[in-house]
């Protein structure tokens, strides 16, 4: 069944869209991997390579018959029929999930509107905290490193701050595909060894074209608290830390990198 055979696809409400088929939205039973893919003008970017990282995921978690049969042609046209349905504004950037479950399922899943278009530095600066957890399963975007971070993110909250720099228990800045930290002293950008995402992949070329220098290297808690700036990569741009504890952060070079960010158009 195609979404336009799917009966329930002129009813009101929002939706979702379930292996092809338009269907109420409701959240997955059991874990998944997942990609967050950026769209504007209800068109999805990188989706090629947000389809090859989810696959890669489903088969190193799952196996390799949980791999999804999806096409980017037919992830495309999905995803821009998911947004004019649930009323999103063309002018409006707008995250829509890739969720694939165990049994090769697979679910699109619609965010809300932002109020920017296209990959941006966010205006809210959080001041931000390191929080003590370890990132299970992190080579790729999955359900239990996303609950981490939203567990850490509380826990930060509940102190007063409102993001969290996550620091495993060896001493290390967690790896996150998903939404890469990256911390700047003077005029180098350091980040954890091992991101491979496509968030890594678009900061990695905005920071290069922007004339810095990157290092992946172990990242240690003792550098988050003496960086002159934090920021985060993920699905609609930067966001840069306002301040780590009590220490300031300035933002020059994640201004920087975000205003080249929306101008890269390949991987």
């Amino acid at each position: 069944m195609t979404i336009r055979d799917n009966p329930t696809f002129y009813q009101s409400g929002r939706r979702m869209i379930f292996n092809g088929t338009m269907t109420s939205e409701h959240c997955s039973d059991g874990p998944f991997v997942y990609q967050n893919i950026h769209t504007l003008g209800h068109k999805a970017r990188f989706v090629e390579q947000h389809i090859e990282y989810v696959k890669r995921a489903a088969e190193e978690y799952f196996g390799a018959n949980a791999v999804p049969k999806i096409s980017a042609t037919r992830l495309r046209e999905e995803i821009a029929t998911l947004l004019k349905f649930n009323g999103i504004s063309p002018n409006a950037s707008t995250k829509v999930e890739l969720r694939v479950d165990a049994g090769s399922n697979y679910y699109l899943l619609c965010g809300k509107a932002t109020i920017y278009a296209g990959y941006s530095l966010r205006s809210i600066r959080p001041a931000a905290i390191c929080v003590h957890s370890n990132m299970p399963m992190n080579n790729y975007p999955t359900s239990a490193s996303l609950a981490t971070r939203q567990m850490c993110d509380a826990v930060a909250r509940s102190k007063g701050y409102r993001a969290a720099v996550i620091a495993e228990s060896d001493g290390g800045v967690a790896i996150e595909p998903a939404m890469p930290v990256f911390i700047v002293k003077e005029y180098d950008v350091f980040t954890p060894t091992g991101c491979d995402s496509v968030e890594f992949l678009l900061a990695e070329r905005a920071i290069r074209q922007a004339g810095y220098r990157l290092t992946q290297r172990r990242v240690l808690t003792a550098d988050i608290n003496d960086a002159d700036e934090i920021f985060w990569v993920d699905w609609q741009g930067i966001t840069s830390a306002m301040q780590i504890g009590q220490r300031p952060c300035m933002d020059i070079i994640a201004n920087k990198v975000a205003n080249i960010m929306e101008k890269i158009k390949t991987l």
